[in-house]
């Protein structure tokens, strides 16, 4: 490499009182890289950095920061001139020496204690942290802490090539370094080779793409409707995902948009939120100003880590997701499991490429149940409405319906699987690693050798780590349980799981979303080399998922294995799987569960207090409308025995929600308008008027004092 003057490349980081809180080196021409820990440290404000060769201080105008990946991109004055340093993809492995060009002794900045730089270390081997959920391998140094050294270059010893960013915290007894790699895989950008020309800031930290960043609503609005549309990527760029998106829109501008606001009301007006305990208030006429509408397609929602949790959080949080389904491509139907797992909203899944709703369609096995919609255009028509709109809306109007009067509304076949799995200990307690560990893939036939080969090679990496378990696919488990409710129960509840992309079975993708959004031990993601470079076009067959593939290598970074002819694949994931399982403590999974967490906090609703439950329980088994309506509700009613026992049950269900009022609430104290006192009233009279039918004394006698309570 040509020489440079390290010197000028490096800064100190210094806070508003002047003290040193670290180290920093330039990449391009207005951009700095340091720890991000060093910059939390810095509370005083200005934080500037002040170049060790020459120069004054210059402050610091933006950042970007990586929490997981404790690392910063800083943003200062552009200088034409500026000395930076281009960072090397190679790898300092293990008995490599590597050092750092720090501050030299006889001329470190005011306050700096000790200075700097590190004396030639050792790599004497490797740790991890997670970033996005994933294990990032970190060199360990044979070299004790040095304070100021967190942020600076690292530097390989035979090279002289920038490979990684010295770090130190408290409590660690040595000096590591984050590969230069994982920096390079968060900025993309970041130069690899001293002669190319100087990156600057807004290069390396793109804005999220414009079709995301235009539409995107900011926050949550619990008084407007929440509308996303997610286009696939299409044969040509936009072309398929440019039909449902051009679709939703004109639906939404047509005079049956009214008709889709008043089901969307009927089904959310009124509805309580957990944060801030406040209710969705709707205005009752429709107006396209109480309409937030976002669309971009899957390749804008892979484009960075920025534009994944964008996509992430506007997905969770709408009210009502379209998803194009076309060919089930890989990003689409991941985003798809996210939201199936996080969101009891109204979901359409929508197809094009020329199908038509009741026409054959091969789906995803664990999706077989699901109702498409179709976008596809109609040829023959040449004038008048188009039929699509009025279908779309009809579709939509329907599910909001249902979810208003239906409180297990799905369109999507995760949500209970996921929450309901029982009140014994055993039936929702994690899987540990030593009884199983679920792996997610493709039933192709073309893929069961890999599929053999794998679980020979994982069963054997841990046992050699005396870790002696069940390597398993779904179906390979002996149980009679139903396919879809075994496959999310497991799905959340064991520790170990491995997902392999090859095939592009979207199924599998599918449940990875799934996995990803509960699960707070991630996932260890696998992809065959072949496989890889086939979709993506490496190897002269371009397919339609190319570019979205290519983004989602880069983001969720899969290990990548040569076939079935692999010998250490089992190794590395086992590896993986070890590590992910030491980092649960105080983890909270993989990135795109944090961005789900915390995009739910805006839209989940409270659950239904204690005599809401009950009462809604009650009127499922025996409502007060049945005998008006000559309308029997038990399944198998001519069974005398049946319908007595609903009736009895739903009487005590009555009667303990109005004793939950009257004892815990103390309902008949409260003001005549308060909603409470009148369900009190209301289920009291149901339920002495019952109690009164019965011939037992000590019905008549609660019949009577309910009624006194009464009056």
């Amino acid at each position: 490499m040509p020489e440079r003057n390290w010197e000028r490349a490096i800064a100190a980081l210094i806070d508003g009182d002047g003290v040193v809180r670290g180290t920093a080196f330039f990449v391009g021409s207005d951009v700095a890289l340091t720890c991000d820990h060093v910059l939390s440290a810095a509370s005083k404000e200005p934080v500037k950095l002040k170049p060790v060769g020459a120069g004054d201080a210059e402050e610091i105008i933006s950042e970007d920061r990586d929490e997981d990946l404790d690392l910063a991109l800083l943003r200062v004055p552009s200088k034409p001139d500026r000395t930076w340093l281009a960072l090397s993809p190679q790898r300092a492995m293990g008995s490599r020496d590597i050092y750092s060009r720090g501050f030299p002794r006889d001329r470190h900045p005011s306050k700096y204690p000790d200075g700097f730089p590190m004396d030639p270390a050792r790599v004497s081997g490797n740790t991890t942290l997670l970033w996005r959920g994933q294990p990032v391998e970190m060199l360990v140094l044979n070299v004790g802490v040095q304070k100021g050294m967190s942020g600076a270059p690292a530097v390989d010893f035979e090279t002289d090539a920038v490979v990684g960013i010295l770090r130190f915290r408290e409590g660690e007894e040595h000096a590591f370094a984050i590969p230069a790699e994982a920096a390079m895989r968060r900025w993309p950008g970041l130069p690899v080779s001293p002669d190319q020309p100087a990156v600057s800031f807004s290069t390396l930290t793109p804005a999220i793409p414009e079709a995301l960043a235009r539409t995107a609503w900011e926050e949550f609005d619990p008084a407007l409707l929440h509308c996303l549309v997610l286009g696939s990527e299409g044969l040509a760029s936009g072309e398929a995902g440019a039909q449902l998106i051009a679709l939703v829109t004109e639906a939404l501008s047509s005079p049956n948009a009214k008709a889709l606001w008043d089901s969307f009301t009927g089904a959310w007006q009124g509805r309580q939120l957990l944060r801030g305990q406040q209710q969705r208030q709707l205005p009752a006429e429709y107006s396209s100003e109480h309409v937030r509408l976002t669309s971009f397609d899957v390749v804008d929602a892979y484009a960075s880590p920025a534009s994944l949790d964008q996509a992430v959080r506007l997905l969770v949080q709408a009210d009502l997701a379209l998803f194009d389904v076309t060919d089930f491509e890989p990003g689409v139907m991941l985003l798809l499991g996210v939201r199936a797992a996080t969101r009891r909203g109204v979901t359409i899944s929508s197809h094009g490429r020329d199908w038509r709703e009741g026409y054959p369609l091969d789906r995803p096995f664990n999706l077989s149940d699901l109702s498409l919609s179709s976008h596809s255009p109609h040829a023959e028509m040449l004038a008048g409405d188009d039929p699509r709109i009025a279908r779309l809306i009809k579709r939509v109007c329907t599910g909001f319906d249902q979810l208003a009067r239906h409180p297990h509304y799905l369109d999507l076949p995760v949500y209970d699987p996921l929450r309901q799995l029982g009140s014994q200990e055993n039936a929702w307690t994690s899987i540990p690693l030593e009884d199983e560990v679920l792996v997610l893939c493709s039933y192709d036939k073309d893929y069961f050798q890999t599929w053999q080969s794998l679980r020979r090679k994982l069963s054997a990496a841990l046992a050699a780590r005396n870790i002696r378990t069940t390597v398993a696919r779904l179906q390979d488990l002996a149980t009679p349980q139903l396919v879809s409710q075994s496959l999310y129960e497991r799905i959340r509840r064991c520790a170990g799981c491995v997902a392999d992309w090859t095939r592009s079975s979207p199924s599998t993708f599918f449940e990875l979303g799934v996995r990803l959004a509960v699960s707070p031990w991630s996932v260890v993601q696998i992809a065959d080399e072949d496989w890889f470079r086939e979709v993506t076009g490496a190897a002269g067959v371009e397919g339609r998922s190319a570019k979205q593939v290519e983004r989602m290598q880069k983001l969720l970074n899969p290990l990548l294995y040569r076939s079935a002819g692999d010998t250490d694949i089992g190794a590395r994931v086992a590896q993986q799987l070890v590590e992910m399982r030491g980092h649960i403590k105080g983890s909270r999974g993989h990135r795109v569960r944090q961005i789900a967490a915390e995009a739910l906090g805006a839209t989940e609703e409270r659950l239904p207090q204690l005599f809401e439950q009950l009462r809604s329980e009650a009127d499922a088994l025996s409502h007060k409308g049945q005998i008006r309506d000559n309308v029997p509700q038990a399944l198998f009613y001519e069974v005398q025995e049946i319908k007595e026992d609903q009736e009895k049950a739903a009487l005590e269900r009555r009667m303990a929600a109005w004793f939950y009022l009257e004892y815990r609430v103390g309902a008949g104290r409260l003001d005549e308008l308060d909603e409470r006192k009148r369900v009190w009233r209301e289920l009291g009279e149901l339920v002495a008027s019952d109690l009164f039918l019965s011939d037992d004394e000590a019905d008549q006698a609660l019949a009577n004092k309910i009624t006194e309570r009464l009056t």
